[in-house]
């Protein structure tokens, strides 16, 4: 009977283990507006890759349209929902994965006074666009990588 109960305390174990580890980019339900003064009501909340960041992009809750499409940016550090420095770095890489003959397009996003980032991309074709937003503050460097399709 306790070897019976071992194993199955190992199994749970295991299990709950198993499932922690979870997709790197995942959603984050419970982070709520009162969280941080740089969350806001309704805007995406997302984890980057290596979970160093969270990110609030216009372009989750909007509709991307052919031509050029503002976007709006914010990260704060997960560990303590601190903004980023003056000094930090956002690169915006987007393709098309359909067409890599039409190579990588690059865009440096802009500091705002708020504290947002400001970018504008330009989206030549209707069809699905791979996006990876490259974030560096100081020593540390992280990324986030989703999808959009027109």
């Amino acid at each position: 009977m306790k070897k019976i109960l071992k194993n199955i305390i190992l199994g749970m174990g295991c299990l709950l283990l198993l499932v922690s580890c979870g997709p790197m980019n995942k959603k984050l339900a419970n982070l709520d507006s009162d969280t941080s003064s740089f969350v806001k009501p309704g805007e995406g909340k997302n984890l980057s890759k290596n979970a160093q960041f969270y990110i609030y992009n216009s372009l989750f809750h909007s509709k991307p349209i052919l031509g050029d499409n503002e976007i709006t940016m914010r990260f704060v550090y997960a560990n303590t929902l601190v903004s980023l420095s003056d000094k930090a770095k956002i690169t915006v890489i987007y393709s098309m994965p359909e067409m890599p003959q039409m190579g990588e397009e690059k865009e440096n996003a802009t500091l705002q006074s708020d504290g947002t980032f400001l970018t504008t991309l330009f989206f030549s074709m209707a069809g699905r666009w791979h996006i990876i937003l490259k974030i560096e503050d100081d020593s540390v460097q992280d990324e986030y990588a989703f999808e959009i399709t027109l």
